[in-house]
């Protein structure tokens, strides 16, 4: 509590030394946004969109786009038009004008201003956003003022990073909160420039959200030289869409305000209503162009296009607007690293072929030098400095050009044709307009086809990295040089053939993957994105996906460790066991998962091992039907346990007829068609002739197997339908009546897998 007050007295105590000497100051009541009075203006920590100009710099830096956002609260008036843009790898810019209410000290009355702002923000790090405005404000009745206004944006905790702000291309616009799960902001507003005529004040805010898409809790406190402000308020979401929000100030019912927030792919549109002002706000706000994840794909394309253009510096401009969006992609962090290694290889390049093309001059060797000079103009075609030394040795050259064109000439006629046209290509190489070289070389080139190699073993090197496209591209190309080349055409049907598998693959895994997001299946959804990265590794959709949806896996299993615990310690050990079974499907190096399995594995042990002295107890002392009673219930958990098997046989066998007659209708009688065949053959063993109970086995066997068929039946109906409770009710009912149904099992184990999933994972 001490600490608390300390801390608004040192700020109370700033804001004085800056406003010393002034008085009957007025103050703007900050009542805009229809959010804001829906909130009690306690959303200061939550605004990501142009509104954050008035009182909120740092939050621009949440948005990756562009936005336009107006508000009105005063009859065919709007009270506010804001502009925001984000520059990639620069920050966000902002620009709007508001028409505020204020209230004045030295009358006590409301009266209006008129405010220009202008603002950036830009992130410092993951975690901390900061921004600066500058307002000008034309208070009604009081001369013109210039104001400053910077604000903090922090997010303390460890797993909420600014920049997860697009999880995918189907997010709707605008949220009333942030992804990070709590913010906390602070601000200094209306500090003047000059002569102080606006109350500055500093404010501070944060949200808590309670669950991941649960109740949100704002806070903000605003502390002037006149006045304090406590809001609180809450969030509520109703709809994927739709948001309710509440909020109050200063502790008073009075003071207090409602409001909804609808949300699409790229407009958002507020209501509220402020019981003190006794008025309706709205606010709309719309994206303009792009979509953040839009225009990060296209900077990613951009940049990997220059990348294998070998334009590395416009490349590496691309990659690092990409980077102002996703800063995490390892993957382009990486091509990032690579491209500053090439420009920073191109600049040591490029002075030292300046250094030999010096060298060159001062021998006089001034084709070598030219040739020199052109390529450093390849690498960088506004060097200067090359192009002037061009200028410089144009007359020595054209005399060494002219020699090295008879030189040509006179190989070309010996037949030394790789002389020849090294000779003629460099002289195209410093004067493309050649027409005799170039009429030679043309001529040197019907001998061998060097352009067709070169293109074979681009597209055979493309080929092997399973880049079927670019492959394609190669041997097509190769092929136009040499129709005849065997090989390209081999491998150009291969190209083809991988191209369009691995297209309709891909294809088809992403719809089953998408289908699986949308019933929340997000593992099945994970293992089929995994699958599309096997096929094509720079599948941009799947590896997007991937990243997304690795946090939620990981809790799911988190959730299912705990819930297979739970039913260990409460001692449901076959559920247990089921479900240790289901998440060492989809983790199998969890210890958990092996540890508990092995636990129960020994709890089954011990119980068989009881069971069974239970039973030769009951045996020694000649309890035959108790003793097999035991002997089906160890049987029931080991059914290959051939001891047991072998002493219930000699029990069954000792068992009086008229006990293995009685249990056998009982058994009968109550439909369990399976034992009772079990005691009715013992039975028959003794009485082979006895047409009775070759009568009764018969009718067993008869409606056993119309009661498994029947109760089968639904439960693979039940299963199609996705209904996987009444599924393992029905197959209990086929394995209790017949335990040896192997279908039956089969699709049991199936069933408890797909409802673990649903309960525990989703």
């Amino acid at each position: 509590m001490k600490t608390k007050l300390a801390f608004r007295i040192a700020i109370l105590s700033l804001l004085s030394s800056v406003c010393t000497g002034y008085s009957q100051i007025p103050y703007p009541q900050d009542k805009i946004s229809a959010r804001a009075i829906g909130l009690g203006n306690a959303n200061f920590s939550s605004v990501q969109n142009p509104f954050a100009t008035i009182n909120s710099p740092a939050a621009l830096a949440l948005m990756q786009d562009m936005q336009l956002s107006i508000s009105s609260f005063e009859t065919k008036r709007l009270n506010f038009v804001g502009l925001a843009n984000f520059f990639p790898d620069i920050g966000s810019f902002s620009l709007s004008f508001t028409r505020l209410p204020f209230v004045s000290d030295t009358f006590g009355s409301t009266s209006s201003i008129n405010r220009w702002s202008f603002a950036y923000g830009r992130g410092v790090s993951n975690k901390i956003l900061a921004g600066a405005g500058v307002h000008w404000n034309r208070p009604a009745g009081m001369a013109n003022s210039l104001t400053f206004s910077a604000s903090l944006l922090a997010f303390p905790g460890a797993n909420y990073e600014i920049q997860h702000l697009f999880a995918s291309s189907k997010s709707l616009f605008n949220n009333v909160i942030l992804p990070q799960k709590f913010a906390i902001a602070f601000a200094i507003q209306d500090v003047p420039f000059s002569k102080k005529m606006l109350d500055p004040s500093f404010q501070i805010g944060s949200y808590y959200r309670l669950s991941e898409s649960g109740t949100t809790l704002f806070s903000s406190m605003r502390i002037s030289e006149n006045d304090q402000n406590i809001g609180i308020g809450a969030s509520i979401p109703l709809k994927h869409y739709i948001d309710f929000f509440a909020g109050i100030e200063r502790f008073e019912i009075k003071k207090s305000a409602i409001g909804a927030s609808f949300r699409f792919p790229r407009q958002s549109i507020d209501f509220s209503y402020s019981f003190a002002e006794k008025a309706f706000f709205l606010d709309f706000s719309t994206r303009i162009g792009k979509s953040p994840l839009q225009r990060a794909r296209i900077y990613r394309e951009q940049g990997i296009y220059y990348a294998r253009q070998r334009e590395h510096e416009k490349a590496l401009k691309q990659i690092k607007k990409y980077l102002s969006y996703v800063p995490e992609d390892t993957e382009s962090l990486i091509l990032q690293n690579w491209l500053l290694s090439r420009v920073e290889e191109k600049d040591t390049q490029i002075n030292q072929l300046l250094e030999i093309a010096s060298e060159f001059e001062e021998k006089e060797w001034y084709i070598r030098a030219a040739l020199t000079y052109k390529h450093i103009l390849k690498l960088d075609n506004e060097n200067e400095y090359a192009h002037s030394r061009m200028s410089k040795i144009k007359s020595g050259l054209q005399n060494n050009l002219k020699r090295l064109y008879e030189l040509g000439l006179s190989e070309f006629r010996k037949g030394n044709f790789k002389t020849s046209e090294r000779a003629f290509s460099t002289i195209l190489q410093i004067q493309p307009n050649h027409q005799r070289s170039e009429q030679y070389l043309q001529r040197i080139n019907d001998y061998y086809d060097q352009s067709a190699d070169e293109l074979y073993y681009r597209g055979l090197g493309f080929y092997n990295q399973k880049r079927y496209d670019k492959a394609v591209n190669a041997f097509e190309e190769a092929l136009t040089f040499a129709p005849g080349n065997l090989e390209a055409q081999k491998y150009l049907g291969l190209s083809r053939d991988r191209l369009n598998r691995v297209q309709n693959q891909t294809q088809a895994l992403l719809e089953t993957a998408q289908r699986y997001e949308k019933q929340n299946q997000i593992l099945n959804a994970y293992q089929t994105y995994k699958k599309m990265i096997a096929i094509n590794p720079e599948n941009d959709e799947a590896n997007f996906a991937l990243r997304q949806l690795t946090p939620k896996i990981n809790r799911s299993l988190k959730r299912m460790e705990n819930r297979g615990e739970a039913y260990f310690k409460s001692g449901e050990l076959e559920r247990a066991r089921s479900l240790f079974q289901t998440l060492l499907n989809y983790d199998a190096s969890s210890n958990i998962a092996n540890t508990y399995l092995t636990r129960i594995e020994e709890a089954d042990k011990r119980q068989i091992d009881a069971l069974y002295e239970k039973g030769m107890a009951k045996f020694d002392q000649n309890k035959w039907d108790e003793a097999i009673a035991l002997f089906d219930s160890l049987l029931s958990i080991q059914s290959n346990y051939e001891l047991a098997q072998e002493k219930r046989r000699e029990a069954l066998a000792k068992s009086s007829f008229d006990e293995l007659l009685k249990t056998a209708d009982a058994f009968y009688s109550d439909g369990k068609y399976m034992k009772a065949i079990d005691y009715y053959e013992q039975v028959q063993s003794r009485v082979p002739e006895n047409e009775h109970i070759r009568l009764r086995i018969a009718e067993c066997r008869q409606k056993l197997n119309a009661f498994v068929d029947i109760h089968f039946s639904k439960a693979i109906n039940l299963y199609a339908a996705e209904d996987y409770s009444g599924a393992i009710r029905e197959l209990e009912a086929v394995l209790e009546a017949d335990p040896t149904h192997a279908g039956s099992r089969e699709y049991l184990q199936k069933a408890q897998k797909r409802l673990i999933a649903i309960e525990t994972l989703q």
